[in-house]
């Protein structure tokens, strides 16, 4: 059981770093960066090479920063 006791204040602090990111998935896959309260934030560009799924996470890529992707079909 967890219990949230607070939900923290603005402004949120995130650092700039860069991640190149390869997921063994399906190909026909899109990558979607979101906002911090989960609204899409843009298309990711990501390739589809050797089965594997290839995308570059970056926290400072779109405003207001990126600290979560959607991966769908």
């Amino acid at each position: 059981f967890s219990q949230l006791e607070s939900w923290g204040h603005l402004p949120l602090l995130l650092a700039r770093t860069r991640l190149d990111v390869s997921l063994k998935v399906a190909p026909g896959m899109k990558v979607r960066a979101l906002k911090l309260d989960g609204s899409p934030n843009g298309d990711v560009q990501a390739v589809y090479k050797g089965g594997k799924l290839l995308f570059t996470a970056d926290t400072a890529a779109r405003p207001g920063g990126t600290m979560v992707y959607l991966i769908s079909r």
